[in-house]
């Protein structure tokens, strides 16, 4: 550069190809991962990043000092793991050097102390409390400019000893909205994370919420007592998982029972850039809600799993039944109806089962009874279009398969008697001319079972 340092912000060189930068360890940043293509360096801040024209006029353009190079393999600029930081800040002065505006990067050489000899270690500093915008970027809110600090320390020995690393940071007063269904307070959130060791944080929670569509679930819970599942909030290296759940007591009004009815939503914020994960419950497979009415009686749970406004896994399973019974002192009969349905969606792949089970009894005077069950299961299972080619594609076939069973008791004498059949519908349409004649031959195969054609005229 030229004019000395004081005519160009005090930038004295530049790099004639960009080197990456980013603080260690860049891969567990849970709260910030600073990538920075170093262009120049300054007497004052240290490494710079961006435009060195625009650095020496005294501007700090975040767009372009964080910016990595093509085909860089330094990680982006992102807070959290899924926002980009760039976004945050404003565009203004370089500032005096001091980090409150642009990263200070500072590389000093140590020897040992009182001598002369070789260096024995290359230290990195980085000192970072920018201001950012009070503003709402994709899941974050902030509440206050100076709520970011970042601070990292590098050291590479020369004598053998093993380099040392420490990266820390702290975000302080912000929101986070989990799928815009779910909302937390944050009152801080620091990082100490150190290679070869699990990162460290400290987190303090305020309040938890319902947002969006389920805002309902908020009033609802002022008239139920406080759930002993939730609110819950697990924070690591990998990411943030925030969960709520509500019990609803049970309700009984006349001939009508509700039992075991919970509602639940969980939702992880991974700090690696991959989708945000929320997971909404009625009830559970282990703890169905229970629901009777008069005679019919039932049960069920339902799941849906949601990555990045797409369905991903969809659970849900449904049962229901009937039972009535009549006795007259020398005859005495029951009969009961029960049917269930379960369907799982899970990535693409699709499994629907379903049942009927009827069972009815006699009885006369305790000699003679009688006993008659009807089982009846359907479920589909994808089968290949062309038995020929297994591998190739599949359809979808509906298996059913029915058992009646009758047992007969007299006195002393019982005997029992099965009947099975199953039955296979298929589905997809009909297959496509490539399925039925997947090659030359079997086209011609099926040509020569046919009469040659005669002219006649």
């Amino acid at each position: 550069m030229t004019g000395g340092l004081a005519a160009s912000r005090q930038v004295y060189a530049s790099l004639p190809q960009a080197a990456d930068f980013a603080p260690p360890p860049a891969a567990s940043g849970a709260v910030a991962a600073l990538g920075l293509p170093v262009s120049g360096l300054s007497a004052a801040t240290g490494l710079v990043g961006g435009k060195l024209d625009t650095v020496a006029a005294g501007d700090f353009d975040p767009s372009t000092y964080f910016t990595p190079p093509a085909g860089a393999g330094v990680p982006p600029t992102r807070l959290l793991g899924v926002i980009d930081l760039t976004q945050l800040l404003k565009p203004g002065p370089v500032g005096a050097g001091d980090g409150t505006s642009t990263p200070k990067i500072i590389t000093t050489v140590e020897h040992a102390q009182g001598t002369t000899k070789p260096p024995t270690a290359v230290r990195t500093e980085l000192t970072w409390r920018p201001r950012i915008e009070v503003t709402t970027v994709a899941p974050l809110t902030t509440t206050r400019p100076d709520s970011l600090d970042i601070r990292s320390i590098g050291v590479t020995r020369f004598d053998g000893a093993p380099s040392t690393a420490e990266v820390r940071g702290e975000l302080r007063d912000f929101k986070l909205s989990f799928a815009k269904v779910l909302s937390v307070d944050f009152r801080r959130m620091a990082f100490t994370g150190r290679p070869g060791t699990s990162p460290d944080l400290d987190v303090k929670i305020g309040d938890v919420r319902f947002d969006g569509d389920l805002r309902f679930l908020d009033k609802l819970r002022e008239y139920l007592p406080s759930p002993a599942n939730g609110p819950r909030v697990n924070v690591d290296g990998k990411g943030v998982e925030v969960g709520y759940g509500l019990a609803v007591p049970t309700v009984g009004a006349g001939v009508f029972l509700l039992q075991n009815l919970a509602l639940s939503i969980a939702v992880r914020l991974p700090f690696d850039g991959t989708p945000v994960r929320t997971t909404f419950c009625v009830s559970s497979r282990g703890h169905p809600f229970l629901v009777t009415v008069s005679l019919l009686g039932g049960g069920g749970f339902f799941s849906l799993t949601v990555e990045s406004g797409e369905v991903t896994v969809l659970e849900a399973q449904l049962e229901f039944g009937a039972a009535a019974a009549l006795d007259l002192g020398v005859a005495s009969g029951s009969v009961s109806i029960t049917a269930g349905v379960y369907l799982k969606l899970d990535h693409g792949a699709s499994l629907l089962e379903g049942f009927l089970r009827a069972v009815g009894a006699l009885d006369v005077l305790g000699i003679i009874s009688v006993s008659v069950e009807f089982y009846l299961s359907l479920k589909t299972t994808e089968v290949p279009k062309n038995p020929a080619h297994p591998t190739g594609p599949k359809r979808t076939e509906i298996v059913g398969a029915a058992m009646v069973t009758v047992r007969v008791r007299v006195a002393f004498f019982s005997q029992s008697v099965s009947m099975s059949m199953e039955r296979r519908f298929g589905g997809g349409g009909d297959p496509s001319y490539s399925d039925a004649f997947p090659t030359q031959h079997a086209w011609s195969k099926r040509c020569a079972a046919f009469a040659a054609l005669k002219d006649v005229s």
